[in-house]
């Protein structure tokens, strides 16, 4: 199977969007249809049309939140192995009689 190559997010220009985007909270409500599950975005003064940074804002969401999630697991992961290198560092120092400060 052939690697999947993903791309880097800007997560500052992600923040960008983010900060663009109407400050109205932005709801769903269910389809009144009665046949189907699916619901509609109910976005402060939209009245079904979205203005274009909030339609950004939407689908670059879909796409970099898993992105950014995926990044501060990493990050977190990363800062526990250092935190465990850290602490076998302390413990080999002080068994030496190395002063720790």
């Amino acid at each position: 199977m052939a690697a999947q190559l993903e791309q880097v997010r800007d997560l500052e220009a992600d923040l960008a969007i983010c900060e663009y985007a109407a400050p109205a909270p932005i709801r769903t409500k269910p389809c009144m249809c009665g046949h189907c599950d699916k619901l509609f975005l109910d976005i402060a003064h939209s009245e079904g049309r979205l203005d274009p940074d909030d339609a950004r804002f939407i689908v670059q969401a879909r796409v970099g939140w898993p992105h950014a999630i995926r990044r501060a697991i990493a990050a977190e992961e990363q800062v526990d192995k250092l935190q465990e290198e850290i602490r076998q560092l302390h413990d080999a120092m002080h068994g030496r009689g190395i002063p720790w400060d």
